[in-house]
C-alpha cells in the first residue's frame, strides 16, 4: 500500500503549540520512546515496521543551519541502535520523502532533490546506509517518488519527470538485498502538461499498479497504469476520470489476485475507483465520502478486500477519521465507521503480507480534551478492529510533521509524531502479535509417582512473557519450567505464553505415564528357592487376612532359604506377597499373609498360587474359616 505524504498546509485541523511529555495510554500500546535533537529541532519522522518486528524511525534533525536526514532503529529483540546520519544537505533533502521495508527486512528511502531522485538503502545484513545517490542522474526534473517492496529483498521506486516539457511516468527496480538500481523504464504522457506526484504499489506475485494525476487540456486527468515490477514493463495507462476542480492526496494498492483500487480527494470528497482482478476497465469514480474531507488511503486485504480511509472536517477547527470497507460482489463499498467520534483525524491505513490491517491516526477518548496518538488493528481473520486510544493525549506543531504509521510483518501497529516543542519524535506500538513459543520440551514417557521437569522457551518483540502449564489432570502451574508428578496415564499438557497485552499462544504435547513395572524376583543363587517339588500350601481366610503356610521340599544339599511368591485375586484386584523360607519345627516354610481391600462373603472361594523361579507352582481354592 501506497499513499502520498500530504501537503503540509492543507492539514486544516487545529494544532496548540504547547507540549506535553509522552505518557502511557490504553492497554496495548508500549509507552512511548523519544528521539531528541541536541541544540535544535527534529521532525517530519516516519516509521517502517520489518518482517521481523523491528522498527526504523527516520526524521530531520537540525545541525546548525542545516538539517540531516538520520536514522533510529530497534531490532527484533527490543534494542535500540544509536542515531545514523543517513543524508546530509549535500544529498538536496526533501521534508517529501517516503521509505519502505522489503520482505527481507533491507530499508530503503527516496527523495527528489535539485531535480533528482535520491535513494539511500540499508541492507538487513550489513546494518550500515549506503552513500545517498540519484537513481537516474541529469535528466530532467524527478519529482513526487513512491516505493513499494518488491518479493525477494528488493524495491521498486516509481517517479514522475518533466524532460523539458516531456512528461513521463518512470521506473526501476533496486537490486535484490543490495543498493544499485537497474534499468529506467519510463511511461510517456505526450498528452499532459504536467504530473502530480505518483502511488504505487505491487503484490506479493510481483504486479504492480501506479495512480498519478495529470494536467491534461485544463483538466485533472486521473491516470493509472499496470506495470511488471519482474520485467520493469508498462502497461497502457488508462484514465480512471477527468474533471475540472481540486484532485489530491491520492493512494492505490494491489490485492494478491490482482484486483485494485485508487481512492483520491476530488473536489474535497473522498472518491474511489476499482479494478476487477483480470480486467483492464476501472471502475467508474465512485464518491465514497460526503465532503469535506483530506488523506485518502487504502489498503488490501486477503479475498480482494480493501479499507479505505478519509479524514472527514466537521469544521474549520475539528474532525474525525473515518473508515469504509469494499468486498467484491457484496455490494461494493459498505457504510462508513467513524473511528474517531469525539475527535480525531490524520488516518493512514497500512497492510502486511500475513493479511493483517492498522489505521494510525488521532483520536480522543470519551471526555478527553486533546486529541492522541492512536490506532486500530484489524488481525488476519478477526471479523472486528481492535482500537487503542491513546498512546498520548498531547498537543502539537504540524509544521514540525503529521502522525505517521506503518504495520510490521508480525502484526504490530506503529505510530510516531512530534511533541509541539519540535524537540522531541515519539514512536510507540500497539502490540498485536503473541509470543513466538520456539521451545516447548515436555518428555514423552514418564513414571508415575515420580516427578517430571517441563521447558518452554519463548519470544516477544514488544514486552515480557509469563507462562502457564495445565497438566491435563486438572492440576496446573506457572514459569518457564515446572515439575510435576503424574498418576499413570495418557495426558496432553499445554503450555501458554503471554504477552503484557494480552496475547498468547500455546504448544501441546502428549506424555504417556505408565505405572513402575513389578520388583523381580530374585533370582540369585543365595536367595534360590531350594526346592524341588510343589510346596503344600495351607491357606486360611479370615476378614480381609489371607493368612499362607506352605510347606517346601528342599532339594538334597540345599538349605532353606530364598523367597517365593504367593498371588490372589478379589474384587477386580490383583494381590500379591513375597514369603521368605525359613525352618520351623524341621520343615522348610514359606509364612506370611495377603491383606484385601474388603471383606469377601462367607461364600466365596479365593484361589491361591504360591510360585517361585526355582519352585513349581502350585494352585489352593480355600474359603472363609
Amino acid at each position: 500500500m501506497t499513499s502520498r505524504r500530504p501537503f503540509l498546509a492543507a492539514l486544516l485541523t487545529a494544532a496548540a503549540c504547547a507540549a506535553a511529555a509522552p505518557v502511557a495510554g490504553a492497554a496495548g500500546w508500549t509507552e512511548p520512546h523519544s528521539f531528541e535533537a541536541a541544540g535544535g529541532v527534529t521532525g517530519f519522522p516516519e516509521v517502517a515496521g520489518g518482517p521481523d518486528g523491528a522498527v526504523d524511525v527516520l526524521r530531520f534533525e537540525q545541525r546548525g543551519n542545516d538539517l540531516a536526514l538520520v536514522n533510529d532503529s530497534r531490532s527484533s529483540s527490543g534494542t535500540w541502535s544509536a542515531t545514523t546520519e543517513v543524508a546530509g544537505p549535500a544529498a538536496s533533502l526533501n521534508q517529501e520523502y517516503v521509505t519502505e521495508v522489503d520482505d527481507h527486512g533491507n530499508v530503503t528511502v527516496a527523495w527528489s532533490g535539485s531535480s533528482e531522485l535520491w535513494t539511500a538503502t540499508k541492507t538487513k545484513s550489513s546494518g550500515v546506509w549506503s552513500t545517498p545517490t540519484p537513481v537516474e542522474p541529469g535528466v530532467g526534473n524527478d519529482t513526487g517518488p513512491s516505493l513499494a517492496p518488491l518479493p525477494g529483498g528488493r524495491m521498486v521506486a516509481v517517479w514522475t519527470n518533466d524532460d523539458a516539457g516531456s512528461y513521463t511516468v518512470r521506473l526501476s527496480v533496486r537490486d535484490a538485498d543490495g543498493t544499485g538500481w537497474g534499468p529506467v523504464t519510463e511511461l510517456a504522457q505526450s498528452d499532459a502538461t504536467g504530473l502530480n506526484s505518483v502511488a504505487a504499489a505491487v503484490n506479493r506475485n510481483g504486479s504492480g499498479v501506479a495512480f498519478w494525476i495529470a494536467n491534461v487540456g485544463g483538466q485533472k486527468a486521473l491516470r493509472a497504469a499496470r506495470f511488471g515490477a519482474e520485467a520493469g514493463s508498462w502497461e497502457q495507462a488508462d484514465d480512471i476520470t477527468t474533471m475540472t476542480g481540486n484532485a489530491f492526496h491520492q493512494g492505490v494498492d494491489i490485492a494478491s489476485d490482482g484486483s485494485a483500487t485508487a481512492v483520491w480527494i476530488g473536489d474535497d470528497i473522498a472518491t474511489a475507483a476499482y479494478l476487477p482482478a483480470g480486467s483492464s476497465d476501472w471502475s467508474a469514480a465512485d464518491q465514497i465520502g460526503t465532503g469535506p474531507e483530506l488523506l485518502a488511503s487504502v489498503g488490501a486485504l486477503p479475498g480482494g478486500r480493501f479499507v479505505a480511509t478519509y479524514q472527514r472536517m466537521t469544521s474549520m477547527y475539528s474532525a474525525t477519521a473515518i473508515r469504509r470497507s469494499f468486498e467484491p460482489g457484496a455490494g461494493g463499498w459498505g457504510p462508513e465507521v467513524n473511528m474517531t467520534p469525539n475527535l480525531g483525524g490524520m488516518p493512514s491505513v497500512h497492510t502486511n503480507a500475513a493479511g493483517d490491517a492498522f489505521v494510525s491516526m488521532l483520536g480522543a477518548n470519551d471526555g478527553a480534551q486533546l486529541p492522541g496518538v492512536g490506532g486500530a488493528l484489524l488481525a488476519h481473520g478477526a471479523s472486528a478492529w481492535d482500537s487503542g486510544l491513546a498512546v498520548d493525549e498531547f498537543s502539537f506543531n504540524y509544521n514540525y510533521g503529521l502522525v505517521r504509521g506503518d504495520l510490521d510483518g508480525l502484526g504490530n501497529g506503529l505510530v510516531t509524531w512530534v511533541d509541539g516543542s519540535g524537540e522531541r519524535v515519539n514512536v510507540a506500538a500497539l502490540d498485536g502479535s503473541a509470543p513466538s513459543l520456539s521451545g516447548v520440551s515436555v518428555p514423552a514417557s514418564a513414571v508415575s509417582g515420580v516427578p517430571v521437569t517441563m521447558h518452554a522457551s519463548a519470544s516477544d518483540v514488544w514486552s515480557d512473557i509469563s507462562y502457564d502449564w495445565d497438566f491435563g489432570d486438572g492440576r496446573s502451574a506457572g514459569g518457564a519450567s515446572a515439575s510435576h508428578t503424574f498418576a499413570a496415564g495418557t495426558y496432553d499438557v499445554t503450555v501458554t505464553a503471554t504477552d503484557e497485552s494480552g496475547n498468547s499462544a500455546s504448544r501441546s504435547a502428549t506424555i504417556v505415564v505408565s505405572d513402575p513395572p513389578a520388583p523381580p524376583d530374585d533370582d540369585s543363587d543365595d536367595d534360590a528357592p531350594p526346592v524341588v517339588n510343589p510346596p503344600l500350601i495351607e491357606a486360611r481366610l479370615a476378614g480381609r487376612t489371607v493368612t499362607l503356610n506352605a510347606k517346601l521340599s528342599l532339594k538334597k544339599g540345599k538349605r532353606c532359604s530364598g523367597t517365593v511368591r504367593a498371588t490372589t485375586a478379589f474384587g477386580g484386584r490383583s494381590y500379591k506377597t513375597t514369603l521368605r523360607l525359613a525352618t520351623k519345627n524341621g520343615a522348610c516354610r514359606a509364612t506370611g499373609t495377603i491383606k484385601l481391600k474388603k471383606t469377601p462373603s462367607l461364600r466365596t472361594k479365593l484361589r491361591v498360587t504360591v510360585s517361585g523361579s526355582q519352585t513349581k507352582s502350585r494352585t489352593l481354592t480355600t474359603r472363609r474359616g
